[in-house]
């Protein structure tokens, strides 16, 4: 959902309920010009900033309908108002009711409904149904405005998450693909090709087909326990290596909000590139073997994770390694960072 159908929407349900000449809607006020406007015919800029109607709206916080009489003494001053010369004549419009939406004291929509003589002012019986829809769009644009705050994190997830070292890759429960930083699409062109010709072409190749398959396992599973009703958590895991370069490594958790929610899991898929950890001097996949063992209490794992060197990580803090390792090449707090927000998204904490 978006502004656009919202707004495709209220015009269909106000056209189907009351007779109308003129439909608008505003959104995002700031505290009562909008930012955005919509209108189902012509309209000059200015219009909720035109006098009387910034002014009543300023004075009456929280009010959810006003009728255009409501803003003039009486009909001679209205008709000879600037508000009704520029506005509301232009559309042969003598009549008009307008709908506010409120957020504590902030206005943030406005529906404006406007008529003409001859369809005559709003009568109880249609403000009897304008007050029934109220509720109705009072709930969309909440619904609207905690979709877009949802996308906006996600956006910033992805700007966040597009600049660190560990290739992620977020697929749909059907296999479609909703997230991929660059890192992740530099993995795929190495798996497909290999490091020479990845080197010398764009990281344009598909999510590989082991990979997938492998989800495809992981989704059978799900489908099983669920019919036993033995699912126990929202963070199962399989690991798949390439068939001939068994250093290139995929680790695919099936993520799932709530046990009892409606939408499919999501598969969060970590690419790893184990000759490279060999190389900058980390041991595979330890950085990811600690922050599990870290997180351990409040996550998704019950049973120990060993380190890279083969011993049990200890009961507190985090592994300890036999010998001092050499700084890696990377910038070993963004890795972190990355580890820390796949975990969680992994284990249901961040969703997707």
């Amino acid at each position: 959902m978006n502004v656009n159908s919202f707004w495709k929407a209220v015009q269909q349900v106000l056209s189907a309920a009351i007779r109308n000449r003129v439909i608008g809607l505003t959104l995002q006020h700031n505290p009562i010009l909008p930012l955005i406007a919509r209108w189902t015919q012509p309209m000059p800029q200015g219009f909720f900033a035109a006098e009387p109607l910034q002014s009543y709206v300023a004075t009456r916080p929280r009010q959810k309908f006003v009728r255009i009489g409501d803003l003039f003494p009486n009909r001679r001053s209205f008709i000879k108002s600037a508000f009704y010369r520029r506005y509301m004549a232009p559309q042969k419009c003598l009549h008009g009711v307008g709908l506010f939406f409120w957020k504590r004291q902030r206005l943030v929509c406005m529906i404006a409904i406007m008529r003409t003589a001859p369809q005559g002012a709003v009568s109880p019986a249609e403000m009897k149904l304008l007050r029934q829809l109220y509720p109705q769009f009072l709930a969309v644009l909440r619904r609207l405005e905690s979709l877009e705050r949802q996308r906006s994190v996600l956006v910033g997830l992805e700007e966040f998450v597009g600049r660190l070292p560990l290739p992620t890759i977020i697929l749909r429960w059907d296999l479609r693909l909703i997230y991929q930083n660059k890192a992740a699409r530099d993995f795929c062109a190495v798996w497909e090709k290999g490091p020479e010709e990845a080197r010398m072409t764009k990281a344009r190749s598909p999510i590989p087909s082991d990979i997938l398959d492998r989800c495809r396992v992981l989704k059978q599973r799900w489908a099983r326990t669920r019919r036993a009703n033995a699912l126990q958590g929202g963070c199962e895991e399989e690991q798949v290596h390439h068939p001939r370069r068994s250093h290139l490594r995929a680790t695919i958790h099936l993520k799932q909000l709530k046990l009892a929610g409606v939408a499919r899991p999501h598969f969060l898929i970590e690419c790893e590139d184990l000759r490279r950890h060999a190389a900058s001097g980390a041991a595979p996949g330890n950085s990811r073997a600690c922050l599990r063992w870290a997180e351990q209490p409040g996550g998704c794992r019950k049973r120990p994770v060993e380190c890279a060197n083969g011993e049990k990580a200890p009961s507190r803090g985090l592994p300890q390694t036999r010998s001092p390792q050499p700084q890696p090449a990377y910038d070993a707090n963004a890795l972190n960072r990355t580890v820390r927000f796949t975990r969680l998204a992994s284990c249901g904490k961040i969703g997707i």
